[in-house]
């Protein structure tokens, strides 16, 4: 079996209203699919999450990933995901768009493996290590502290026992001041039973993080998710060893 063609798909979603969080506003909602196809008709399908410029996302799939791929056997999955990281960390890429690309064609590899097995892909990885996985709603967006809450109760309300929340405002929005009331009105309207964590999207520095967190620790808050950016791992200690709430990061 040989890898035979990479297609890229670009999909765009308009909003009927449009959301916000801590990277900005989105009236639409983008994605990149890779179609990777075998010489034997399999094709395997994978998403690249792409929050803007789809384009970016397909460029790199077609000029720098698609010539390592052509002609190989895609069952060395994990092979070609070090040759295709080895090819962009050449040239110094190895973060956002790069990534968002990458992890799209390692899903197609991945789901062409599980469809020439018959089994669904987390068989193919070895299986499942657990019957259930819990899950949670997800997100409430940057609105007004009432808005926010009424929103979370609804969820709650639906069956929800963890909502993810939206934090990290920026001062034009009322900054944290208002992610700290948000998030107190939220816990006050669905009550001491529902799991809350907070995404910042990176949104933060430290120090605001800190701030915050020391704010909202009495909410027995689960995580707080990307306090800041992904590479200020200075920043990710501080903000760990300055408070209690869990931290998480994508």
């Amino acid at each position: 079996m040989r890898i035979k063609s990479v297609k890229c798909r670009m999909l765009a979603a308009t909003l009927d209203t449009p959301i916000q969080f801590g990277i900005g506003a989105f009236p639409t909602f983008s994605a990149t699919l890779v179609e990777v196809t075998t010489d034997d008709g399999l094709v395997g399908i994978g998403e690249c999450i792409v929050r803007r410029a789809p384009q970016a996302t397909q460029a790199i799939v077609d000029h720098m990933l698609r010539p390592v791929l052509i002609g190989r056997d895609p069952h060395d999955v994990e092979g070609l995901w070090d040759e295709m990281f080895q090819q962009l960390r050449g040239w110094g890429h190895y973060r956002g768009f790069v990534f968002e690309a990458l992890s799209g064609v390692d899903t197609a590899l991945w789901d062409i493996l599980g469809k020439a097995a018959g089994l669904p892909v987390y068989k193919v990885l070895a299986g499942a290590g657990r019957p259930r996985v819990p899950c949670y709603a997800s997100s409430v967006y940057f609105a007004e502290v009432k808005e926010m809450a009424t929103q979370a109760a609804d969820q709650a309300r639906r069956g929800h026992t963890a909502i993810k929340v939206k934090i990290g405002r920026s001062p034009q929005l009322g900054g944290r001041r208002m992610d700290v009331s948000s998030v107190k009105a939220i816990r006050e309207a669905v009550g001491p039973r529902v799991d809350i964590m907070l995404d910042v999207n990176s949104a933060y520095d430290a120090a605001t993080a800190i701030a915050v967190c020391r704010q909202l620790e009495p909410l027995d808050i689960t995580w707080i998710e990307e306090p800041v950016p992904p590479d200020d791992l200075d920043g990710y200690q501080r903000v760990r060893a300055g408070q209690s709430i869990p931290v998480a990061a994508g």
